[in-house]
This record gives C-alpha cells, sequence and structure tokens, in this order.
C-alpha cells in the first residue's frame, strides 16, 4: 500500500510540470465525461477501431462546449477574439480527423469534485506549431477565467482513489500500533 500511494503522488506531483490544472464549472466538464462513456461503449471488447484515442474525443467535446460558454460572456473584443481563435482551432482540430488529434492534444483529462465543480487537466501537443500553441494557450486561458474558472498551479487534488489508499494505511497503523 505504500508503494501505490508514494506511486499515485509522485505521479499527481509530476502533472503539475506537464499539464495544466483548471479547477471549472462542472458544466464544463459534462459533455467531455459523456464523450469519454460514449467512446468506452462504442469500443468496449474492439480491439483496432477506428475511433481514436478516448481524450481526443473528449478534448473536442471540451472546446466545443468551452466556446458555447464564453460567447454568451465574451462582451469586450479581446475576449470575442479569442472565442474566434478557439473555434477556429476546433474547425481545424475536426477537419484533421481523429486520427490525428495528437497534433494538436497530448493529454486531456476531466473529472467532477463531489462538490460538482470541473477538474481539467491538458497538455497541448508540442507538435503544434510553436506561435499557435502560444495562442491557443492564451486563448484557453481567457475564455476559461471569462466562464469563472480558476487556474490550479501545482500539482492537481488528490484522487478518490488515493485518498481511500491513504485511509486505509492510515487504519492499518493503528491496528499495528494497538497491537503492540
Amino acid at each position: 500500500m505504500l508503494l501505490a500511494i508514494q506511486t499515485a503522488q509522485t505521479n499527481r506531483q509530476m502533472q503539475a510540470s506537464a499539464w495544466k490544472t483548471w479547477l471549472t464549472p462542472g458544466e464544463l466538464v459534462a459533455d467531455p465525461i459523456a464523450t469519454n462513456k460514449a467512446h468506452a461503449e462504442q469500443t468496449k471488447g474492439i480491439s483496432g477501431h477506428k475511433h481514436g484515442p478516448p481524450h481526443v474525443q473528449s478534448y473536442r467535446a471540451f472546446i466545443a462546449k468551452l466556446i458555447n460558454m464564453a460567447e454568451a460572456k465574451a462582451t469586450e473584443e479581446t475576449d470575442k477574439n479569442h472565442v474566434k481563435l478557439l473555434q477556429q482551432h476546433l474547425t481545424n482540430y475536426e477537419a484533421s480527423g481523429v486520427q490525428q488529434g495528437w497534433t494538436s492534444i497530448d493529454q486531456f483529462r476531466v473529472r467532477l469534485t463531489k462538490e460538482g465543480q470541473g477538474i481539467v487537466n491538458y497538455q497541448l501537443s508540442t507538435m503544434l506549431e510553436p506561435a499557435a500553441r502560444h495562442q491557443i494557450e492564451i486563448a484557453l486561458a481567457v475564455t476559461l477565467k471569462l466562464i469563472e474558472s480558476e487556474v490550479r498551479p501545482g500539482a492537481p487534488p488528490r484522487s478518490d482513489a488515493e485518498r481511500k489508499l491513504q485511509i486505509s494505511i492510515d487504519e492499518l497503523k493503528a491496528q499495528l500500533a494497538a497491537m503492540k
């Protein structure tokens, strides 16, 4: 159990150097989560399918929902320009197809907290042209802030599994101490 918790903690801490982490309204992650579930059902037991990796599908759903939510709140011209940039990114992304999704996004994960907020972790692809990648990063940050998301520097919060494992370790330590 100690090895498992140390591995989980190390992985979570390393995510801070590779991924952006945002705490978002829960509404933003509902579509990507549903997309992940639908992908899992479509591909269950199928090897060699042509649906691409699930994070490629859920990233598309995330960008589409983010654009939809940000359009309603974009009042300043700079905000509208960032939304337009994301719309163009989404158009290009969809035109590339799922097999080329890796050229835009390396990793993308979403989950819902117990409090109903979304946690979004992502890393844009290093295959994106650097200036384009920078513009997309800024557009994502501006639009996420526009819909009242908060960037979470550092490691993401512990997962439920990590919390449960820590509780089990603490209980086992207490039992061992009582046996002495």
